[in-house]
């Protein structure tokens, strides 16, 4: 099971003890902690992979930027290199778990309790 699928068939019961007629938050700071690392750790990531697109192209001195191909974040950048290198990145398992703990990032950033 995929961490997205895990993330989702989380369950009201699993955020809160119930006491009497009041909700208690059991998970909030380890959920705060936990989704703020993985929004910090996911920021940065794609961040120093646009650099390497940048420092690429600079190196190469070409006219292409990874901002002329389609996508965003960790796809464009694979899809960039892709292009440039021809290393078929988008097809490599590595990649597909890299996008599957971006859509778990997604799930923590717009989950509402």
């Amino acid at each position: 099971m995929g961490i997205v699928n895990s993330l989702s068939n989380l369950t009201t019961a699993d955020y809160f003890e119930f006491e009497g007629d009041e909700a208690v938050a059991k998970t909030d700071i380890i959920h705060s902690l936990h989704s703020g690392l993985m929004l910090t750790t996911c920021g940065r990531f794609e961040y120093h992979l646009i650099l390497l697109c940048e420092v690429v192209q600079r190196a190469l001195e070409i006219g292409v930027s990874h901002k002329d191909v389609h996508g965003s974040g960790v796809r464009n950048v694979a899809n960039y290199l892709d292009a440039l290198f021809r290393l078929k990145i988008s097809k490599s398992s590595e990649y597909k778990r890299v996008i599957e703990w971006l859509e778990a990032r997604n799930l923590l950033t717009h989950h509402r309790r």
